[in-house]
């Protein structure tokens, strides 16, 4: 395990998309800390001392946003799509060692990237948050089952275009089905419109209490990595 991992990381080192998603993500979030209604928005937030959405809501919805997942994308279909996933595999490594070493990398990165933006917000806004690490670690609750379900998506697709398209396709759709369900139910019960089923959703569990939070998330991180460790074990390899 620790050869494919000093592995993935000088593929994670050499790969020109890992540097060019980590500039645009980050640039994104410098420009959009420029625009005056974010700064508006942020201040109001600030303004009723509300830090705890802006920290699990708005940084996490940067933090994976579109470069996010075609990171994940990308990096997960890097071998297969370069056809030396065979090669790796006759020298002794196992199909599920090879992922979790993919795994791990792609975690790994992608947390750091959001640990960057989040970096970048406090020291810009300057932020005085007593509860900044808590935060943080509600952040990356959240976060890993999101990156998990990507790491699944690109697992099943195995290839970069079809991996990317999936994952758009499917988190649009997933939310349109949920909201249609929360109309649905909501009409029924003749009450307003409200997310009911919809924030038990990957996307949206930073909008739930600790608790649920923690539990969904690793309800989803575990099923999401089984789904993944399925489908890899059970691929012919080529």
């Amino acid at each position: 395990m620790i050869q494919l991992l000093k592995f993935q990381l000088r593929n994670l080192y050499k790969q020109l998309f890992v540097y060019v998603c980590a500039i645009l993500s980050l640039s994104t979030l410098i420009l959009s800390l420029h625009l005056p209604s974010y700064i508006i928005n942020i201040r109001k937030v600030l303004a009723d001392e509300d830090l705890q959405y802006f920290f699990t809501s708005e940084i996490k919805l940067i933090g994976i946003g579109l470069t996010g997942f075609i990171f994940i994308c990308l990096f997960m279909c890097l071998d297969s799509s370069n056809c030396i996933t065979k090669n790796i595999i006759s020298r002794g490594f196992s199909r599920i060692s090879l992922f979790f070493s993919k795994f791990i990398v792609v975690t790994a990165f992608s947390i750091m990237l959001i640990l960057a933006q989040v970096f970048i917000i406090v020291t810009y806004l300057n932020l005085q948050d007593p509860n900044l690490w808590s935060n943080l670690l509600k952040i990356i609750i959240c976060v890993i089952p999101e990156i998990c379900l990507y790491i699944f998506i690109s697992t099943l697709a195995n290839k970069n275009g079809l991996s990317i398209a999936f994952c758009i396709i499917i988190d649009s759709i997933t939310s349109l089905v949920l909201a249609v369900i929360d109309c649905i139910i909501c009409l029924i019960r003749n009450k307003q419109i409200t997310s009911i089923v919809s924030k038990y959703w990957v996307s949206s569990l930073s909008k739930l209490d600790t608790t649920p939070q923690i539990l969904l998330s690793l309800g989803y991180t575990v099923l999401f990595i089984a789904l993944s460790v399925i489908i890899v074990s059970k691929r012919e390899v080529k």
